[in-house]
């Protein structure tokens, strides 16, 4: 991992916690991309954090075998701008090396570039898998005192789990020189509780 580390700690995309039914919930935010860095390490980088998650999955029976993807567009990258060829690659990384994952992705307030690409990536994808994909956004709760909340992510991770900044009570702050090595943030993953 050391050769991803840069990657790694802008904390871009980490897993930490589960949803209410034991699936892994990965979190990526557009916001703390560098995409001037080498397209070569940032797909080694992303294929490291899958492999990592899928090993927890497989490794422990409290996990549940798919995931939950996160894709949280607001805001602009720290540098440099995504581009559709990268979204393409790692589209057909993720199809080709991780098929059946997928348990559902929330694209949280995305962008036009996100739009374009979604309505070229829906051609090619199977009916399945777009089917997973839902688009919600950051809205105003007023039984949060106005707070913004991403209500349908607040429903399937549940308020404990969920990120302050989405809505939930977790008060996690990535700290890059502690976090980079993103294996240790999910170290023993808890049964989803029984109804």
């Amino acid at each position: 991992p050391s050769e991803v580390r840069t990657e790694l700690a802008l904390g871009k995309y980490y897993c930490r916690c589960l949803d209410q039914e034991g699936h892994p919930v990965m979190l990526f935010r557009q916001r703390r991309s560098d995409h001037t860095l080498c397209k070569v390490l940032r797909l080694r980088a992303f294929a490291f954090f899958l492999d990592d998650v899928e090993k927890k999955m497989d490794s422990s029976s409290a996990v549940a075998n798919t995931w939950v993807l996160v894709l949280d567009l607001s805001g602009k990258p720290l540098k440099g701008s995504i581009g559709i060829e990268y979204l393409s690659r790692v589209l057909k990384m993720t199809m080709r090396c991780y098929p059946g994952r997928l348990h559902c992705c929330f694209v949280v307030d995305t962008s036009m570039i996100w739009n374009v690409f979604w309505n070229a990536a829906c051609k090619i994808l199977e009916a399945d898998t777009v089917r997973k994909v839902r688009f919600v956004g950051r809205l105003p709760d007023t039984s949060k005192d106005g707070r913004l909340v991403v209500k349908e992510l607040l429903e399937k991770v549940g308020e404990n789990a969920l990120e302050a900044e989405y809505g939930g009570q977790d008060p996690f702050e990535w700290d890059p020189e502690r976090h980079w090595l993103i294996s240790e943030l999910m170290q023993d993953p808890q049964p989803a509780p029984q109804e």
